[in-house]
């Protein structure tokens, strides 16, 4: 029988920051040492990114041997490259992590990365694991690799940008080929694709530097608003598409236009982490008369404040990257002037109350943007209680919250739960990790 594993990243103080899992019984351990060394570090300090596909679990790393390039772990517990796409020290996968995003497209993954031929260009992981350059775009022209958007009408959009005259959105046909969507000149885009497009009625919506525009069923492109700001989001709520800015909330009217709905700025990328929660869709936001609070829209469609966890104009979500619904609950990040930032929770009659005061005083333990995550009947989330530094921890279906595990005693642990899950059980290997390209190792499962 399958089970999940949760992944994060870590460092123990024996070895630099490393991909961990917490297993079925509970405990914690490390996969594999890819990059050996204290002060070596496998993974980025930006927000670990990681995608299952086929039952393994892809992530970037760099190994010392070889540059950032795309790993996996497979459901037989090996931790392997899947391939060396930049030779030697090189990195192929050189982009934020922000801007590092995987797409499954008729049964294959897809990616941007920069080989030391071409350059930068799409990528795909085969079903079989082997891995293939997709199409070279322009030899020497882009200058970053591609962003992969979405997968719209059996066609795989993506954004790619020469440097010079903007980005441009793409297309991948059927037959192979690639049609340039945007046309010359290309439009801007300011944040990663996973918060800047929907797909919605037959159409995918995204936004460009100041309009939000669609593809229609036919494959032409409209622009639907000129909107101010950056646009920090989409989602779904009642059969209406809302998107919002700095600006306000709005939604898209039946005839296609965009309207306000409320004046309630939503800045970064804030509203891509909307949830719908209870029948309402649940948001941070600011009216100005208070600073970022817990907004929500309700049934009827009305607006109103959910709470003002930190009274008058003071923001309670400062730091503010996700909601979870666990337990019957929504579960934030918030900090309300007497406490740091700190667990919230929204329950279903409306009250909202602090989970636990894991740092007491001001400081606060939550004090960034790392994801909330549902795993096996608990949330686990990053936290420092101010002895223990940055671990993970966990609310179990109880209401108890309590550290996962101290892994690194000298107060510098940075453990951050990876926004993916594999589906397999993936066991520690007491092997050291392989160094071949993995297309002949084959993903069995357990």
């Amino acid at each position: 029988m399958k089970r999940a594993t949760l992944f994060f990243q870590a460092e123990d103080g024996q070895h630099g920051k490393e991909l961990w899992q917490v297993r079925a019984d509970g405990s914690v351990s490390l996969i594999s040492d890819i990059h050996l060394g204290m002060n070596a570090p496998a993974l980025s300090d930006q927000a670990p990114v990681g995608v299952q596909f086929n039952g393994a679990f892809y992530f970037k790393a760099e190994s010392g041997v070889y540059g950032k390039e795309l790993w996996r772990v497979t459901p037989d517990g090996l931790v392997a490259l899947v391939a060396d796409i930049a030779p030697g020290t090189h990195n192929s996968l050189d982009q934020s992590n922000f801007n590092l995003t995987f797409v499954s497209y008729r049964s294959e993954l897809y990616f941007g990365a920069a080989d030391m031929l071409a350059g930068p260009d799409l990528w795909k992981v085969k079903a079989n694991g082997s891995v293939a350059k997709v199409a070279d775009l322009n030899p020497g022209l882009f200058v970053s690799p591609p962003i992969v958007m979405a997968d719209f009408n059996n066609e795989l959009y993506f954004w790619v940008s020469d440097g010079l005259t903007g980005t441009a959105l793409h297309k991948l046909k059927t037959d192979g080929g690639v049609v340039d969507v945007t046309g010359p000149g290309g439009s801007s885009l300011f944040v990663g694709p996973a918060q800047s497009s929907i797909v919605f009625g037959n159409e995918l919506y995204f936004r460009a530097s100041d309009s939000i525009s669609k593809v229609k069923a036919d494959g032409s492109v409209s622009v639907i608003a000129n909107v101010s700001g950056d646009v920090s989001g989409f989602n779904i709520f009642n059969n209406e598409l809302y998107f919002a800015n700095s600006n306000g909330l709005f939604k898209v009217a039946a005839g296609g236009t965009a309207v306000l709905v409320a004046g309630i700025g939503v800045v970064e990328t804030r509203f891509s982490s909307s949830t719908i929660f209870n029948g309402e869709m649940c948001f941070c936001g600011s009216d100005g008369a208070h600073g970022a609070e817990l907004w929500k829209v309700k049934a009827d469609g009305s607006v109103v404040l959910a709470a003002d966890v930190n009274p008058g104009s003071g923001s309670s979500f400062d730091i503010f990257r996700s909601f979870a619904v666990f337990d019957g609950d929504l579960y934030f990040k918030a900090g309300d002037g007497t406490h740091g930032t700190e667990l919230w929770k929204l329950t279903a009659d409306g009250g909202v109350t602090m989970v636990a005061d894991i740092r007491p005083g001001t400081e606060g333990a939550l004090n960034d943007a790392t994801p909330l995550i549902v795993f096996d009947n608990a949330l686990f989330f990053r936290a420092d209680d101010g002895t223990h530094g940055p671990e993970l921890w966990k609310l179990s279906d109880d209401g108890s919250v309590a550290l996962v595990a101290d892994i690194n005693t000298d107060q510098a642990g940075v453990a951050v739960p990876v926004p993916g899950v594999s589906r397999s059980s993936i066991r520690r290997s007491t092997r050291r990790c392989r160094v071949t390209p993995s297309a002949t190792i084959s993903a069995s499962r357990i």
